[in-house]
This record gives C-alpha cells, structure tokens and sequence, in this order.
C-alpha cells in the first residue's frame, strides 16, 4: 500500500544536493592531484630498489583506490543524512498545516484506503492520531453503513473519470452518533512514485451554516403565513411601481387575484388625482424617508 509523502519546495535540497556534490568533486580531484605528486615524490625519494618500486607502485594504486572509496562514501553518507533531515523536517511542517485545517482533509488509493488524514477526520473517528488511519477503509471507521456507501461510491466516480466531484450538504455520522452536513469537494490524483490513482477529498461542515439557513427560511415563511392572512392589505412594489406581492386583504380591497394584480403597475388601479402624490410617497418610501406610506 502506497502513502503519501509530503514534501515542501525542493529548491534548498536541490541546491544542497549540487552543494555537496561539488565538494565531492573537488576532494576527489585535489586528493588525486596531490596522491599522485606526492607518491610519486617519496617513491623516487625514499625507494632505490626497480623491484620493490614496482610492488609498492602496485600498492600506491590499490591504497588510492581504497582510500578515495572511504572519503566518498563519508561524504554521500553525510549528504543523505542531511536531506533526510531537511526531508523529515518539511514533513512535519506540512503535517502540522493539514492538522491545523479545521476542515477534514483525506485521500484514499483505488481499493479505499486512506493514504493521508489530518487531524480533523481523525477526531471525528476518535482516532489517536491521523496516523493511525493509514491503510483502514472508510467501513472500518464509520457507522452508518449507507453514508459509507454513498462516500465509496463518491470515491470511485473520481478515480474511474479522472474528474472532480462537489457534493453539497451530505450527511455524516461520527462515531459519536452526531449527524453532520458536509460539503465535500474531491479530485483525482495519482500518487508519487507509483503512479497509482488515488482521491483527495476536502470536507467542510456546514451543520450550523445549514441550520442558520433553515432557521431563516423557517422564519420567511412565518412572516409570509403573517403578512398573508393580515387584516390590513400589504403589498410590495420595485421603483416603478410594478407590485411584486399583495396579501388577501389588498386582494379583496381591490377585487383582484393575486396573480391578476402580481406584476400590475399601482397607478393603474390608483385614482388619477391620487397617481403624483402617490409616486412622491413611493419615493420617499424607497429613500427611507418614511416607514411606511
């Protein structure tokens, strides 16, 4: 199972990487050039003997070669310590971002299985750690069979057309029983390294967004039930005059349906001698100069 490695910019690790292997490079030439001067030097200086000068020769080109091994492989050694560490810290940096994010962030490969949870999913699985949700599937996890579902089916659609998918308002249990609303966003992926096809998911809860909104349609169609059955005739109209609503009672005052004087201008069922100082009352109405008129 493949997981997802986070990883920040690479240019500070790629201009190290080129850092070290210009070092690397200029030990390697400056311990030849100075192995071959000097060699040869206390050779010729300290050695008289062809034979023994030919055998220590054979030496001198065995110990270059040991030697130059050892240097290098301290040195690659020390730059792959070094990027891990510059790796592991972006890592945790990243980490604690998506943790951070009040909203759930999650991805799953192709067979449902996270790859990556931040900490908002893991609270509401009552998880230890987003960690812990690496390689469990969404039925694992949730209670409700029918959002799993509903979820996996989501999770599908996205990797089989390669296109994102918005879905608003879903419901969501937790393990806690409480039922949320959550408007979630996923668009394909594929995993680096791998290849494989993969979703990534964004979940944002709208619970008090969407119980703000009903309360306010709620109260709408209080305040419509209240201006309906008033016994004083209410109506509405736009700058012109052109009425946008009346209730019964302007219905009946003016023996008209609702929908004969819906879109009707007021000056046409309004007394010639009443049209000025009614437009002159709609204005100042449409100022707030006054209430009501």
């Amino acid at each position: 199972m493949s997981t997802i490695k986070f990883q920040a910019s690479t240019g500070p690790m790629s201009r190290h990487g080129r850092a070290v292997s210009l070092t690397i490079s200029s030990v390697y030439a400056v311990f030849g050039f100075l192995w071959v001067l000097l060699a040869e030097w206390i050779l010729d200086r300290f050695v008289d003997d062809p034979e023994t000068l030919t055998r220590f020769n054979s030496y001198k080109d065995w110990l270059f070669v040991t030697l130059t091994t050892i240097v290098v492989y301290f040195l690659v050694r020390l730059q792959t310590q070094t990027l891990e560490r510059v790796s592991r810290e972006s890592e945790t940096r990243l980490r604690q971002v998506i943790d951070l994010v009040p909203h759930m962030i999650f991805a799953k490969d192709e067979h449902g299985r996270f790859i990556l949870a931040n900490r908002a999913v893991a609270e509401a699985y009552s998880a230890e750690s987003p960690d812990t949700l690496t390689g469990k599937r969404q039925e694992d996890l949730h209670i409700e069979h029918g959002e799993v579902e509903r979820m996996q089916a989501d999770d599908d659609q996205v990797i089989q057309s390669g296109r994102p998918l918005s879905r608003p308002e879903q419901p969501f249990t937790d393990v806690r029983n409480n039922r949320r609303y959550l408007e979630t966003n996923r668009i394909p992926f594929r995993i680096s390294g791998s290849e494989e096809p993969a979703v990534l998911g964004v979940s944002v809860d709208v619970t008090r967004r969407r119980a703000v909104e009903q309360r306010l349609r709620q109260r709408e169609e209080l305040l419509a039930l209240i201006i309906e059955n008033a016994p004083t005739p209410i109506a509405s109209a736009d700058a012109s005059g052109r009425l946008n609503s009346a209730n019964r009672a302007w219905c009946e005052m003016l023996g008209y349906a609702e929908h004969e004087l819906k879109y009707m201008n007021f000056r046409e069922f309004t007394a010639d001698d009443d049209v000025e100082a009614s437009v002159d009352l709609l204005r100042k109405a449409m100022r707030g100069e006054l209430d009501t008129y």
